[in-house]
């Protein structure tokens, strides 16, 4: 494409020596009608050859562009998709998808933008540098004095705009954060009857984004006024120095043919490349912003030629694990194993450490200090494909696609058959809902499965469970939120997944923890007792007062 671009911008400069050949041949006395309507029609094959070739460059780029888009996107993307939890709770997920999207387009405007308009000019001044070896050395100067002026003008002018570009993008990438979160969440804000505050929040977004966008565009009508004010000097110091040297008789009238010529050429090229700015500043502000985002380093530093983890019974252990979120210590030196097979509650005070030992067992977070082991392994030698493969979770909340059931179930495992998805249905306890539902397994279950019961959420991620049959099972609060009807399924549905694994529960109804083999209670990060639920009540005072808060819902 580059050289496409070349050879189109070589064949346009001819131009000016074509002319002033022909001009020169149409004063001699005779002239040749037939040299004339030679170099007449290599004039108009020139243009017509310039033609095909940036047709050509068309073509060319009408089939990589939107391979480039893609190879942009999936690669911002790849890079996305590898950064923990918290990096996307921390941000909008409505932005962080425009950023990728948008990231596509901007290298496309950017290639096209340095790789097309930039070489034309670049190879326009080479052009005209060689056209004018044969004419008095001030043409050339001006010329060198011209450029030694406006590109650092114009580079003034770059250095100013593209941070207010910048912002732009980044107001642009909020706004759109902002709908999205007012719109995942509208059942809320009709329910609390926000309508009118979320619109003033929106709009409120929008105006920044308006006062950002007007603060690059007023900037470019400075910038545009500027620039094309230089390129107008150029031309009537160029062609008012040619008219001079033509009146002193230094130059012919073929040569001023020439002149006049060569500047439409040169400030054509150059102006193509000024109009283009707008759009080289704003791609480059949102790519920036997008890259700013995105492409921070990882929290958690991955081995891509690191081995599978080999999973035998499920063994975990924590060896000396210290962790802390900044400032805040959570663990310290912590020490733990917990056998194959075993069933281990997890209980404490908030912020006792109960969901950071969940994510460092994920590898959501790499500890300080110490290793995470998986019979025997360090989590963080294997693959994270592996690590993943080998734990499933059942969180609080289910994440459910906007997707069909079937599709949000197969989730657990994409190459299952039939018949062990409809067995996976069986064992979570799906079968009644999914019959009461006209499309049946090809319903959809709306955006983060809203269309479904809190029950009915909780046994799609349990059956997901069934269908993914890792060696390691995690329960994060699977039955809190669910009513006493929904719990009796619930629980009889975990008990049965909980079977020759290694499972791990975290609950606030304690009364969910008394088939567990062993209970770990957690308080600021510290192991303070691990035994089972009678022992618990005998020599752990703090299990037992939160046994005693909980005592009427454990009757219950």
């Amino acid at each position: 494409m580059v050289s496409l671009s070349v050879l189109a911008m070589v064949l346009v400069s001819l131009e000016p020596t074509l002319l002033r050949e022909l001009v020169l041949e149409l004063e001699r006395t005779p002239a040749s009608p037939d040299k004339a309507a030679l170099l007449f029609g290599l004039i108009v094959l020139t243009w017509f050859s310039a033609l095909a070739v940036n047709r050509l460059r068309d073509i060319v780029e009408l089939k990589t562009s939107p391979e480039l888009r893609l190879a942009a996107q999936i690669r911002l993307y790849k890079w996305l998709d590898q950064h923990n939890a918290e990096f996307f709770r921390a941000h909008h997920s409505a932005s962080l998808a425009q950023k990728v999207k948008q990231s596509g387009n901007a290298v496309l405007s950017l290639f096209d933008i340095i790789f097309d308009h930039q070489i034309r000019l670049f190879t326009a001044l080479i052009m005209a540098l060689w056209t004018l070896r044969s004419l008095p050395d001030y043409f050339l100067m001006t010329l060198i004095v011209w450029l030694c002026l406006f590109l650092p003008l114009a580079w003034w002018f770059a250095k100013r705009i593209l941070p207010l570009s910048q912002r732009f993008g980044e107001a642009a990438a909020h706004s759109s954060g902002v709908l999205g979160d007012i719109a995942g969440n509208m059942d809320t804000v009709r329910a609390f009857n926000q309508t009118q505050a979320e619109r003033t929040n929106f709009q409120t977004s929008l105006k920044a984004e308006k006062q950002a966008s007007l603060r690059v565009r007023w900037f470019l009508i400075a910038m545009g006024t500027g620039l094309h004010g230089g390129q107008l000097v150029f031309q009537a110091a160029f062609v008012g120095l040619a008219v001079y040297a033509h009146t002193q008789g230094r130059i012919g009238t073929a040569e001023l043919v020439m002149i006049s010529s060569l500047s439409v050429i040169l400030l054509t090229s150059v102006w193509g490349v000024t109009q283009h700015l707008q759009s080289f500043y704003d791609q480059s502000g949102i790519l920036k912003a997008a890259l700013q985002t995105i492409a921070q380093p990882h929290a958690v530093r991955v081995n891509t030629n690191a081995p599978a983890l080999v999973c035998g019974a499920g063994r975990i252990e924590f060896d000396a694990v210290s962790f802390a979120y900044g400032q805040h210590t959570v663990f310290c030196g912590l020490h733990l194993s917990i056998g194959p097979k075993e069933k281990v509650g997890l209980v404490g005070p908030s912020g006792a450490g109960k969901s950071t030992l969940f994510k460092l067992l994920q590898r959501q977070f790499d500890p300080s200090t110490g290793r995470v082991l998986i019979d025997g392994q360090d989590i963080k030698d294997i693959s994270p494909g592996s690590l993943a493969q080998a734990i499933t979770v059942v969180p609080q909340e289910p994440a459910l696609f906007h997707r069909s059931l079937r599709q949000n179930i197969r989730y657990g495992n994409p190459q299952a058959s039939e018949e062990d998805l409809l067995r996976a249905i069986r064992r979570a306890r799906c079968e009644e809902f999914i019959a009461r539902r006209p499309e049946g397994l090809d319903a959809i279950v709306g955006e983060r499965g809203l269309k479904l019961s809190g029950g009915e959420r909780q046994r799609i991620a349990i059956a997901r469970a069934f269908l993914k049959d890792s060696p390691i099972v995690l329960f994060d609060e699977a039955t809190s939120s669910i009513d006493s009807n929904n719990e009796s399924e619930i629980q009889s549905a975990i008990a049965e997944i909980c079977a020759n694994r290694t499972v791990l529960v975290i609950a606030h109804r304690l009364s969910t923890l008394q088939a567990m083999d062993q209970i770990l209670v957690l308080d600021q990060g510290r192991v303070v007792d691990f035994a089972d639920h009678a022992t618990l009540l005998q020599r752990c005072p703090l299990y037992a007062r939160l046994w005693q808060q909980q005592r009427p819902t454990a009757k219950t």
